[in-house]
C-alpha cells in the first residue's frame, strides 16, 4: 500500500513495543519486501512454462540466422554475456572473458534448449531474451535482407510501445548537453573530473564493486540467499532534481520521464535507478516469440 509522503506517518500508543512509522521506516520495509520479491522471482517454478515457451521460439529464430548475424550478435554482446573486468551484468554466462564468438553462441543455444534444468538460470534466459531482440532485431530493423519477417514487425511494434526514448520520454538517455532520464545522474565518484586544461580525467573506478546480495539490501540477512554478483545500478546512480518538462513536444503521462520521477517522489517510493530497459526487451521478446499476449496466463508468469 502506498501513500503520499505527508501521509506516511504513524505513532503507536505507548506500551505496545511497536516502532513509530515514518517515511524512512516505510522505505526500509519496502526495500526488504521488494528484495524478497526479487528472490522469489528467481524461483523457476513460478515461471517455467513461460520461460520454456519464449526460449523455444527464440531458439527456432536463432537457428535460421546466417553466419554474419550470429557473429554480430555474439561480438556485440560478449561483454554482457561474459567477463567481470568492467560492468558485471546479471545473467552472464561466464565470469571469465570469452573472446570466441562460437563458444558464446553454443552456450546461448545450450541454455535455450535446457530451460527445464537448473543449468539455465532464470536471469540468464531473460538476459538472452533481451539481447536477441536488441542485438539482432533492433540492429537489423532497417536492413531489407532481414526485416521482412513478421517477427521483426511484431517485436518492433511492442518495443516501440514500451521503450519510449523521444524527447521528454522516460527512456531518453540524454546527449548533446542534455542529461536525459530527468531525475537521475551518475554518483560523483563514477564521473570524470577535469584537469586544469579542461580535459576529462577518468574516475578511479567506472563502476561500483559488484554485489551478490539480492535486491537492494546492504547486508546479508536470513531468507535472502546470495545470487550471481552483478553491478547494481542503484549504487551507480543517484537521484537529482527532475529536469523541466520540454515545451516543444507533447508527451503523454504514461510515457513521460517527468511524471515517472514525480510519481516516485509523491509516493515516497524507492529509487530503482530509472525505468528498466531490460524489462521492455524481455516483454517484447515474450510477446513476439512466446506466442502469448498481455491477457494470458503465461504473461502472468
Amino acid at each position: 500500500m502506498y501513500a503520499p509522503i505527508a501521509e506516511s506517518r504513524g505513532t503507536p500508543p505507548n506500551g505496545t513495543g511497536l516502532k513509530p512509522y515514518s517515511t524512512e521506516v516505510s522505505k526500509h520495509r519496502r526495500n526488504l519486501c521488494h528484495s524478497k520479491l526479487g528472490v522469489i522471482a528467481l524461483d523457476r517454478s513460478f515461471s517455467q512454462d513461460a520461460l520454456a515457451a519464449v526460449s523455444s521460439g527464440i531458439l527456432a529464430f536463432l537457428k535460421k540466422q546466417d553466419a554474419t548475424t550470429k557473429e554480430g550478435f555474439t561480438k556485440s554482446y560478449q561483454g554482457f554475456l561474459s567477463g567481470t573486468a568492467g560492468y558485471n551484468s546479471f545473467g552472464r554466462l561466464y565470469d571469465q572473458s570469452v573472446n570466441d564468438p562460437q563458444i558464446i553462441w553454443a552456450e546461448v543455444i545450450k541454455s535455450l534448449k535446457a530451460t527445464r534444468t537448473t543449468n539455465a538460470r532464470i536471469e540468464t534466459l531473460l538476459a538472452i531474451h533481451d539481447a536477441v531482440g536488441f542485438q539482432i532485431i533492433v540492429a537489423n530493423k532497417d536492413n531489407p535482407q532481414y526485416n521482412k519477417s513478421p517477427l521483426y514487425q511484431t517485436y518492433m511494434s511492442w518495443k516501440n510501445r514500451m521503450y519510449v526514448d523521444g524527447k521528454g520520454q522516460m527512456f531518453n538517455r540524454g546527449g548533446n548537453g542534455s542529461k536525459g532520464w530527468y531525475g537521475r545522474d551518475l554518483k560523483s565518484e563514477y564521473k570524470p573530473t577535469k584537469d586544469p586544461s579542461g580535459k576529462d580525467i577518468p574516475p578511479l573506478n567506472s563502476y561500483p564493486a559488484p554485489s551478490s546480495l539480492p535486491g537492494n539490501i546492504t547486508q546479508a540477512r536470513p531468507g535472502f540467499p546470495n545470487i550471481q554478483s552483478r553491478t547494481r545500478a542503484t549504487e551507480w546512480y543517484q537521484r537529482v532534481p527532475i529536469e523541466p518538462r520540454p515545451n516543444d513536444v507533447k508527451v503523454t503521462a504514461e510515457t513521460s520521464g517527468n511524471v515517472y520521477y514525480e510519481q516516485l517522489d509523491l509516493r515516497n517510493e524507492l529509487f530503482g535507478a530509472g525505468p528498466s530497459g531490460s524489462v521492455c526487451g524481455a516483454l517484447s521478446a515474450a510477446f513476439t516469440f512466446g506466442g502469448f499476449g498481455p491477457q494470458s496466463e503465461l504473461f502472468k508468469e
